[in-house]
């Protein structure tokens, strides 16, 4: 972004602050979207898309009038131009994928003086493309899952961990800021992830969509060391896919290495009820593995649900999950509840490129 547009820099903020003092002053104004071109000056820029897509969450969140629903309408640079590169019309060309109610606007046949400005007569048919692909908006912000008390779906898009749910659970970040990709993040480490704020219930189903790898490492939840509490859950990868209850149904595995070995990407779920009756769930296009029973008792903590591994800062779990969606309910699930859950995920992933198997 050239250390123009980026947050916090000279032309974002006073394009914000120029924006939010228009709309104070003119109550009866209606704000209908962003229009936007730029890019030339990042054609060799490796973190433009990370940089762009989070300027554009951060602008709906900062402008007052905006929100996450707010129209991001972009232009293409010109084909073929001086300020054109594979790299930058790559992170304009996927703003619609990875990024909401956005729209890229063609420049396909329009022309330049310069090899870099369009002519007059171009900006004209420019202008009128704009106004036909902001009527033309098809991709709004994903539903969550009902009933979900925390629902995110990651990526170069979701900077801010903001919440699906709109319940104000935006996720923040325990040690190093991880790695965004355009449809996912890769958690840094160990005792390294997210925190949401919500404290582990009684009744819980956490489910999660993970690019598999033979690392150890925590996905989700509460659990710590033993020598910390004796209490806590987690989804974790070691020789294997396994849940754990301290002091509840204890580790169990839900998955074999082999089982996870030929996915791109997996689902999986970790369900459990007040009684401690549970639900370990691996989603499969052709045979689901499930493993269900009842614990010993169930002793929930008072900790926070957290993505990646926030509470369990020890070995062997020291590896870096790669995580495209994450689910929290404050109810246990059934089979058949998590078989129509994983269906829904599955069709979220592939509109972002994500094939789960």
């Amino acid at each position: 972004m050239s250390n123009h547009w980026n947050p916090g820099d000279v032309q974002y903020e006073h394009a914000v602050d120029a924006t939010n003092a228009l709309m104070a002053a003119n109550t009866d104004w209606t704000f209908k979207g962003i229009l936007w071109h730029q890019g030339e000056a990042d054609k060799t820029n490796s973190n433009f898309a990370v940089q762009f897509h989070k300027m554009i969450q951060q602008m709906r969140e900062d402008i007052t009038v905006a929100d996450q629903n707010t129209p991001f309408i972009l232009g293409e640079l010109l084909v073929g131009g001086g300020g054109t590169s594979v790299l930058n019309s790559a992170v304009l060309t996927n703003t619609p994928t990875y990024n909401y109610q956005t729209a890229l606007v063609s420049s396909a046949s329009l022309t330049s003086s310069d090899n870099l400005h369009f002519d007059a007569a171009s900006l004209r048919t420019f202008g009128t493309r704009y106004q036909t692909d902001f009527s033309g908006l098809s991709n709004p912000y994903p539903t969550a899952e009902t009933g979900a008390v925390g629902h995110w779906i990651f990526g170069t898009g979701n900077q801010l961990y903001i919440d699906l749910t709109g319940s104000a659970t935006n996720l923040t970040e325990n040690g190093t800021t991880p790695t965004f990709d355009y449809n996912t993040l890769q958690i840094a480490g160990q005792a390294d992830g997210l925190l949401s704020a919500i404290t582990e219930p009684s009744n819980l189903t956490m489910c999660l969509v993970f690019a598999y790898s033979v690392a150890g490492y925590i996905l989700n939840g509460t659990l710590t060391t033993s020598a910390v509490s004796s209490n806590g859950v987690s989804m974790y990868i070691s020789n294997g896919l396994f849940m754990n209850e301290r002091n509840g149904f204890g580790n169990l595995q839900i998955a074999t290495t082999s089982d996870l070995s030929g996915a791109n990407y997996t689902f999986v779920a970790m369900s459990v009820d007040s009684s401690d009756n549970y639900v370990g769930y691996l989603g499969d296009s052709t045979s689901t593995t499930v493993i269900s029973g009842t614990g010993s008792g169930r002793n929930a903590s008072t900790r926070a649900l957290s993505v990646g591994d926030v509470h369990y800062n020890s070995t062997p779990f020291v590896g870096t999950p790669v995580i495209a969606e994450a689910i929290f309910f404050d109810s246990a699930k059934s089979e058949t509840e998590l078989d129509d859950i994983y269906t829904r995920s599955v069709a979220r992933m592939s509109a972002r490129n994500i094939t789960v198997n």
